[in-house]
């Protein structure tokens, strides 16, 4: 490790892809942030900034230039502005040169496709020629250029098939208005002090040495001053070295803390993206839903009118099915309609209906009330639903209606889940109107369930 101010430069010799970092609290993170479009800026403190190349591929010139001009803007800021701006859709890699403007500039450059060796050039003249930066790769590989001000730089694939990944330019500037302080000048102009002092014992050797007398004694001392004159010029050093290491730990909490920052953003903007992803998957299966809806109607939909036509047509009978798609849950005593079990029933017209009925209990001790409603005034509606009531099965319960909403009733169920009831029916109307299964809980706090796959099939006989 080379120290140059406040700024250090570390090679490495190591094979593989470049890169440029900043060293925060021991672990060696990437410099500058942002991607896609657009650019994002970050202020960093530059009294004490790490920079390390690990291909050891940076000229002399190209570093020093480079450490130099951090150094310049640290000591005149006390911080430096790091822009990042992505040029990917900007930049090309087959040599074209583009020149820097009046600040230092790091260029981040990654390329994919076959195996390959790529170049980058910088140089204070158009076209440069002098190589700072090289990557033989295969599939995947990464450069970096420190250009400084005013300078060109190009990058340039010697074999076909590379191609532009991503290209990140950073351009550093002085921030202005730093924090902690620095004590840089005073430091010099102690240190001024201190050589006009050993300049003036000089002054006195030479006076001694012209007048005589005990010259070795006042060289003693000469010496002894000298002596505490180094070691003063050693505790001030030291003391530079303690304000160094301050102002590196305030920089690297400053770092964390913008990192966790980072983090916490990405964060947010990782849930909002899950949350749309739930948004749009919700309205997608509120769209298959409603299609289903409108798919299942147009099929099981009432189509009476166009069967009666048809059976007028052919002299004969048909028989219609209904199928129930979904739960109807009742917690009361007061009968209420199963969804999907009912039909339109002409005026003047025999029935022959059949059901079956398919039901959840909350408990086997709770019992269901089935019923159903028909049009007004029927000459006929004698009903008839068989099932069985103790638990586990096998004892037959069987009850008859003679008139609409008549409610019969099972004591019992015989299972929490899967009973069966079948209901058989005669209607004679006298109106037109709606037929339907309805039921309701045999008793006060349970719960009755008419569960999809109960069925109605039903035949216009006359």
């Amino acid at each position: 490790m080379r120290m140059i101010g406040q700024v250090s430069v570390a090679r490495y010799g190591a094979v593989g892809a470049m890169a440029l970092m900043v060293a925060v609290m021991g672990l060696v993170l990437p410099l500058g942030g942002g991607g896609g479009g657009g650019g994002s800026t970050t202020t960093l403190p530059a009294d004490n900034i790490t920079l390390a190349d690990e291909n050891n591929y940076y000229t002399s010139d190209n570093v020093e230039g480079a450490l130099k001009q951090l150094y310049e803007l640290a000591a005149e800021n006390g911080s430096l502005v790091v822009t990042t701006t992505d040029q990917t859709a900007n930049r090309a890699i087959d040599g074209t040169p583009y020149q820097n403007g009046d600040n230092l500039r790091i260029c981040v450059v990654g390329f994919t496709g076959d195996a390959g060796v790529v170049e980058g050039y910088i140089e204070a003249s158009s076209p440069p020629t002098i190589m700072v930066a090289h990557d033989a790769f295969y599939i995947t590989g990464a450069i970096q250029l420190i250009v400084p001000p005013n300078y060109f730089y190009a990058v340039w694939g010697e074999y076909g098939g590379q191609g532009l990944n991503y290209w990140y330019e950073m351009e550093i500037s002085g921030g202005g208005g730093g924090t902690g302080g620095d004590y840089t000048a005073d430091i010099e102009n102690l240190r001024d002090v201190l050589d006009n002092q050993i300049i003036r014992i000089d002054n006195l050797i030479d006076v001694c040495d012209n007048y005589g007398g005990d010259l070795d004694n006042y060289r003693g001392q000469i010496d002894n001053l000298r002596a505490v004159a180094d070691n003063l010029k050693t505790r001030v050093d030291n003391c530079q070295t303690h304000v160094d290491n301050l102002r590196t730990n305030v920089d690297n909490v400053r770092t964390v803390v913008d990192n966790l920052r980072g983090a916490a953003d990405n964060l947010k903007t990782r849930v909002d993206n899950y949350q749309t992803h739930i948004d749009n998957l919700r309205a997608i299966c509120d769209n298959f839903k409603s299609e289903n809806t409108r798919i299942w109607t147009a099929i099981t939909g009432d189509n009476t009118a166009i069967w009666a036509a048809i059976n007028g047509l052919s002299g004969g009978e048909n028989e219609y099915v209904v199928v129930a798609t979904e739960n109807t849950v009742n917690s009361t005593t007061t009968l209420k309609d199963a969804t999907g079990l009912s039909f339109s029933a002409d005026a003047n017209s025999t029935y022959i209906i059949e059901g079956y009925i398919v039901w959840n209990s909350n408990a086997t001790a709770n019992g269901i009330k089935l019923s159903a409603r028909g049009p007004t005034s029927p000459t006929v509606m004698a009903g008839l639903y068989t099932t069985d009531s103790a638990a586990g099965g096998g004892t037959p319960v069987s009850s008859s209606f003679n008139a609409d909403n008549v409610a019969v009733a099972t004591l019992t169920s015989s299972f929490t889940a899967g009973n069966l009831a079948a209901l058989h029916c005669v209607l004679v109307t006298t109106n037109a109107g709606t037929f339907a299964v309805n039921f309701a809980m045999e008793a006060a706090s349970s719960t009755t369930t008419i569960m999809p796959g109960s069925t109605l099939r039903y035949r216009k006989v006359a």
